[in-house]
């Protein structure tokens, strides 16, 4: 097959991913102290909606072990 007339769906080539991916560790590490603190406090809160999510659809399921921690999942997910 040949390459040029290959359908590739990339947006971007390797070199420019890599660039990009480095221009973003470069600003997020020169966030301020106050942004990046408010940044983990909303990590922190997503992740424990997260479990409230899967603690209340696997507890005191009727379900089969299997299906209840599918669901459970599922809903971890969806936060």
């Amino acid at each position: 097959m040949n390459p040029e007339t290959q359908n590739n769906s990339d947006a971007y080539n390797p070199s420019e991913i890599a660039h990009r991916i480095e221009q973003t560790g470069v600003t997020k590490a020169r966030l301020s102290l106050i942004k990046l603190f408010v940044l983990a406090l909303l990590a922190g809160a997503f992740i424990s909606m997260g479990a409230l999510f899967y603690l209340v659809t696997t507890c005191n399921s009727d379900l089969d072990f299997g299906i209840s921690r599918l669901i459970g999942g599922i809903t971890f997910h969806w936060d």
